[in-house]
């Protein structure tokens, strides 16, 4: 099945998650910490979704793109609950240097800087996924791993 025979909400929230993943340049990086938000409401609400189909839980659980879904959403629970930074700016220069400046990328804040604005600690098998599987990975590049994982999986 394309994505065009996908159900609307499927197609409508992975077009969300397409839109909001944060390109290198595109935005500065206040824009891109509320665009990461904006992401993980809509992959958490689409895993909960495709959770109801049987198989989908031990499919995700199995996939290394599908796992990341289960860290990330300490990332959602950090933006709702604490309007959280869970980014940090990709360190160091590039080459060559552009003017004027733009922003050129971001990594997942470490789980000691997340977990200072959750309400609650989180489950043990979250944080784990987080600190193994998300801290430090490129921003951009972990929201199209899970996008194109979720977009499969929603069409098989």
């Amino acid at each position: 099945m394309d994505e065009d025979e996908l159900s609307m909400p499927v197609r409508a929230a992975l077009s969300a998650i397409r839109g909001a993943i944060p390109t290198s340049g595109s935005e500065d990086l206040q824009e891109a910490l509320s665009s990461v938000g904006t992401a993980l409401f809509w992959v958490c609400a689409l895993d909960e979704q495709l959770s109801k189909n049987e198989g989908y839980k031990s499919r995700r659980n199995q996939d290394p793109a599908g796992r990341l879904i289960v860290g990330l959403r300490i990332g959602r629970n950090a933006v709702a609950h604490g309007a959280a930074i869970i980014v940090k700016p990709l360190a160091g220069l590039t080459w060559p240097t552009t003017w004027p400046l733009t922003w050129n990328g971001a990594v997942w804040a470490d789980f000691a800087t997340v977990r200072a604005s959750l309400l609650r600690e989180p489950a043990l098998n979250s944080r784990a996924k987080w600190e193994e599987e998300i801290a430090g990975r490129n921003v951009p590049d972990t929201l199209t791993d899970v996008h194109d994982w979720l977009a499969g999986c929603s069409s098989s």
